[in-house]
């Protein structure tokens, strides 16, 4: 299951370490640059075109990433697959998935599955691949007859109830809405969501607790304006629903012309967004795009504020996606600042700070003419452990549309962090992995690391007196995926006292049961050679956790629950032994797995 594993370490020390100078490490410090370079999804024959884009990345391995298109507006759906974080595609003949189809939506699940819902063959229907796309089978949905602008997600949080659940909603006299709980072969009987009316262009997300979250505009079939949109939400996996909650907009939306508002969901702390394009002040070339909070659940939302940082211009069709591991935001739009109005470019804004400010950049390195119909109104955008992956569509001086992706980093995959010192409040984060060497956390500072795969202190990690540092570890175990795995212990925190120990003493690990990490607490009258070894039932040696010679005062190790060549060990009763200097004392712990 899926861990976010907080370790608080408190420590009320006198501090007595030479800081030297001020140096502050921070993800944020990320610069705004326009686009150097355009990745255009290859195809099999000039005559295809490509609209109606959406992206998707698989959840734990961030290098993987599944594109589903409308192929020559309208025609079929194409499925194309990257497997080096979107910088070349898979050059082979289209995944041309059944029947003639629109309005894709691409999903990947922590099994990596790759799915794409769509509409097509009189219905809505739902594609799943499990060999990165080679192959397809497609499951039409129950009772879908006549819809028309499904979308559909798939519950990827390894502590939700309902992990690996597929959601799919979609406009017909009234919102319907099924699931699957097996990988899409079945679904239930469509359900009526509370309050639905006709209204294109539902939207779902879910959150780290299993719940489930649809929003759409209240309006009938299109060129219809609204000026508000329904919510609810389901606690039960989508079971039950909550009466609706209408969300006021403070501007007018035409879908035909500004598109579809879009949700999601901070993973961290619940913060649900949903972002719109509205018409400021009547002018049908004058779009903004806003952003709108709930920190409730969706119960009450906030006024809007804008994205797009430069407002004398159109910006439309805008999109939003939150990094699962950072919170930070990505948002997508068509923009007129640099070019007539027939003649967008595609930019995306980024917010490291829950959207209370943004920075634009231009990703497109020529001018978008949008594609004729619905074409250019699905963009699509995901950001995942800090790389962004933004999506859409270009119209070639042929009147071909292509399908454009542009890569790159908010935040560094790998960090290694060296001779630092961090005062005040920091987070320090990685997409994949921080490395720590001599780092110090001066006197009353907090710090935290937050990263997806690993986080490694090394000798020389140093803390103040009065100070707080918490490590962040998410992470999907048991589930076979290539580089993901529970935090490894921690060595050498120094933690220099006011007092020396009166006694060696070993502490009784904690939590105890555990899994997967638990924490073991000992102290050292006098600087002394030490030994921490973890033995099995039978008294055979699993993981030598301390081998060197340690400085007197208190001491703290995490355990993931490896042996020695990191593989987890199974269930059960295990024993760990300190050895310091002429002190001896074992202790017992238990895994639950």
């Amino acid at each position: 299951m899926k861990k976010l594993i907080r370790i608080f370490i408190f420590i009320a020390v006198y501090y007595v370490m030479n800081i030297g100078e001020r140096i502050e490490l921070k993800a944020q410090n990320f610069q705004c640059a326009p686009a150097q370079t355009n990745t255009i999804i290859p195809n099999n024959s000039a005559n295809l075109n490509l609209s109606e884009n959406s992206v998707a990345v698989h959840p734990l391995n961030a290098k993987i990433v599944l594109s589903a298109n409308n192929i020559n507006l309208p025609g079929g759906v194409s499925a194309h697959v990257s497997v080096d974080w979107g910088v070349t595609w898979n050059p082979q003949t289209y995944n041309i998935l059944p029947g003639s189809g629109f309005d894709p939506t691409a999903m990947i699940d922590l099994q990596g599955n790759l799915y794409v819902s769509y509409l097509g063959n009189g219905g809505v229907s739902v594609a799943r691949s499990t060999d990165l796309g080679n192959n397809w089978s497609s499951f039409p949905l129950p009772n879908s007859s006549g819809a028309d602008k499904p979308h559909s997600k798939v519950d990827n949080s390894c502590t939700s109830p309902y992990s690996g659940r597929i959601y799919c909603a979609w406009d017909y006299s009234s919102i319907l809405f099924t699931y699957s709980t097996n990988q899409g072969a079945n679904w239930i009987t469509p359900i009526s969501l509370p309050g639905s009316s006709p209204g294109h262009g539902v939207n779902i997300t879910t959150d780290n607790s299993g719940n489930v979250y649809v929003m759409w505009p209240i309006h009938g079939r299109e060129p219809t304006p609204y000026n508000a949109l329904r919510f609810t939400k389901s606690s039960d996996g989508g079971d039950t629903w909550s009466p609706h909650v209408t969300i006021n907009l403070q501007y007018s939306v035409t879908k035909s012309y500004s598109g579809w508002p879009s949700m999601s969901v901070n993973l961290q702390d619940g913060t649900l967004y949903l972002v719109y394009s509205g018409n400021t002040n009547g002018s049908p070339n004058f779009y903004d795009v806003f952003l709108k909070k709930s920190y409730d659940g969706g119960s009450t939302w906030s006024t809007e504020s804008p994205i797009n940082q430069v407002r004398t211009n159109d910006q439309v069709f805008p999109w939003i996606s939150c990094d699962p591991i950072s919170g930070h935001l990505a948002c997508i739009y068509y923009d007129t600042r640099e070019g007539a109005p027939s003649v967008k470019h595609a930019f995306v804004s980024i917010s490291t700070n829950a959207g209370m400010n943004w920075c634009d950049m231009r990703v497109s390195t020529e001018g978008v003419g949008l594609a004729t119909g619905d074409g250019s109104h699905y963009i699509g955008i995901e950001i995942n452990k800090g790389i962004v992956y933004p999506i859409w569509t270009k119209s070639d001086i042929n009147s071909t549309y292509r399908t454009i992706v542009y890569p790159f980093d908010v935040i560094p995959k790998d960090l290694n962090v060296q001779n630092q010192v961090y005062y005040g409040y920091n987070i320090i984060q990685s997409a994949k992995s921080i490395s720590s060497s001599d780092v110090t956390i001066a006197i009353g500072s907090n710090t935290v690391f937050r990263s997806s795969e690993s986080i490694t202190l090394n000798p020389g990690f140093t803390m103040g007196k009065s100070s707080t540092f918490i490590a962040e570890l998410y992470s999907c175990e048991n589930l076979g995926i290539e580089n993901t795995f529970a935090i490894d212990y921690y060595k050498n925190i120094n933690r220099q006292d006011n007092e020396t120990p009166l006694e060696y003493s070993l502490s009784q690990n904690y939590p105890n049961p555990f899994n997967p990490v638990t924490k073991i607490n000992y102290t050292l009258k006098n600087d002394s050679k030490v030994t921490l070894t973890i033995y099995n039932i039978l008294g055979q040696l699993v993981k030598e956790i301390v081998d060197s010679f340690e400085s007197k005062g208190l001491k703290e190790v995490l355990w993931n629950g490896t042996n020695e060549f990191g593989n987890q060990v199974s269930s059960g009763v295990y024993f760990y032994k300190l050895t310091a200097g002429d002190f001896v004392d074992q202790k017992k712990l238990v895994i639950i797995r």
